[in-house]
């Protein structure tokens, strides 16, 4: 393809994600990231992988479900395609690109041993950023980051997190820029 794959996310988001990417480099284990939309944060992620694999997870038919905590709607973000975003990775071993609702679409593609040095959540919504968050913590390498996007602007992804964090070690990091980072400990 000619042209980069589209994001919601300003220069300034994707910036902490790719330094925290760098970081994490030198770690053991995959990267992975739930909420692709449109490809424009993987792209980046894939490019600055070193060939670690590369899991993205996606509806690709927009916001599957909404409950009380959330702003957006079943089917927001639904101009995008399964079919759009694999294009941007023909020939890239490393990344699996995966449609369904997560975690039931990691069954079966994500080995129960994998490890993760770096998780990008983008989910908008309180339900599937807490699942997100219960499914990759246990696989997340000491020193590891997830990051959640959205922070203390959507007030799902903000209550999914403080009762993630209840009984945690790990802390929040906000970022000026609606990001939540924890470091794994």
């Amino acid at each position: 393809m000619d042209k980069l794959p589209e994001t919601l996310l300003d220069l300034n988001r994707i910036t902490i994600i790719m330094n925290l990417l760098v970081q994490t480099r030198r770690l053991d284990g995959s990267i992975a990231e739930v909420g692709v939309y449109k490809g424009g944060v993987a792209y980046y992620l894939n490019k600055l992988s070193h060939g670690k694999p590369v899991y993205l997870f996606d509806t690709f038919e927009g916001i599957p479900m909404s409950g009380e905590h959330d702003r957006h709607v079943v089917g927001d973000f639904s101009d995008t395609s399964f079919e759009e975003v694999s294009e941007y990775f023909v020939g890239c071993n490393n990344v699996k690109v995966i449609k369904g609702l997560f975690p039931d679409s990691a069954v079966g593609i994500i080995p129960e041993s994998e490890k993760f040095s770096l998780v990008h959540l983008d989910a908008d919504q309180y339900q599937s950023t807490l699942d997100s968050l219960n499914f990759f913590y246990p696989k997340i390498e000491v020193g590891g980051v997830m990051i959640c996007d959205d922070y203390k602007f959507l007030k799902g992804v903000d209550e999914a997190i403080a009762e993630f964090l209840k009984n945690k070690p790990e802390k929040e990091i906000h970022s000026s820029n609606m990001q939540c980072i924890i470091i794994k400990q």
